[in-house]
């Protein structure tokens, strides 16, 4: 048989050193790399694992009491 071979482990899995950050979160900073789902609100890209934190960070000035959200003493 000739040509290419179809075994992924003949060549081997790509080594993820090699493969170059598109981007960097703008929540954590970290490393963006191809092929991975991100958020984009208002222009900022950030990794699904920092939604979370972003969010918190973003409704910051919505945070209150529930006393002082109902308006009671």
């Amino acid at each position: 048989m000739t040509g290419t071979s179809l075994d992924r482990f003949a060549v081997g899995l790509q080594d993820a050193q090699d493969t170059e950050e598109l981007h960097r979160c703008d929540e954590c900073g970290g490393e963006i790399y191809p092929g991975e789902g991100v958020y984009e609100i208002e222009g900022d890209i950030i990794h699904e694992r920092c939604l979370g934190d972003y969010a918190k960070g973003y409704f910051e000035d919505y945070y209150t009491t529930i006393e002082d959200a109902l308006e009671v003493a």
